[in-house]
């Protein structure tokens, strides 16, 4: 629930104890964003893959502030795939460091949709304290924004993530 509606870790307790009657602590979601973010390694592996060989895909990043350093959130997607990745440089040399662009031989976009729902969680307060925050929210929210573009079940996708069984989303 973090991670893609963007919630912070108290907020998201809250919610949690109010609608489900679940007690549990920020520090307790804070660890499970850490599982979840380690076990779809597979599935955005092959989103990147994927999308490297793309046809076309679109291409955008935004900045924010990790740790008080200024960081950027770049995306590349088509309408089916996304990929997030955190890198502190801009452009090219960004996606090249995660091996996408300097691979992609289609025709690349300027998009700037995507990067909406990662600018809230700028703007809540003690998001992205540190570089594996963001870098688990890139990794999760590349999987789960590919789930919801192929109408996955959510739900079911993140039960099965705990159940090292992360489904794999249609790549072509």
């Amino acid at each position: 629930m973090t991670p893609y509606p963007l919630r912070p870790y108290q907020c998201t307790a809250e919610v949690l104890n109010e609608r489900a009657g679940l007690t549990i602590s920020p520090g307790t979601l804070q660890r499970t964003v850490r599982v979840v973010a380690a076990r779809p390694e597979a599935p955005v592996t092959a989103i990147r893959d994927a999308l490297v060989a793309a046809p076309v895909a679109h291409a955008d990043e935004t900045s924010r502030r990790v740790n008080g350093n200024l960081y950027r959130l770049h995306v590349l997607s088509t309408n089916r795939l996304t990929a997030c990745c955190p890198h502190p440089k801009r452009g090219a040399e960004a996606l090249d460091a995660f091996g996408l662009l300097s691979q992609f031989v289609g025709i690349l976009g300027h998009h700037h949709r995507s990067l909406r729902m990662p600018k809230l969680k700028q703007k809540v307060p003690g998001c992205f304290r540190s570089n594996t925050g963001v870098e688990d929210l890139a990794i999760i929210r590349s999987y789960l924004s590919t789930l919801r573009k192929q109408s996955g079940d959510m739900f079911n996708s993140l039960v099965l993530i705990f159940q090292v069984r992360p489904p794999m989303p249609q790549l072509e």
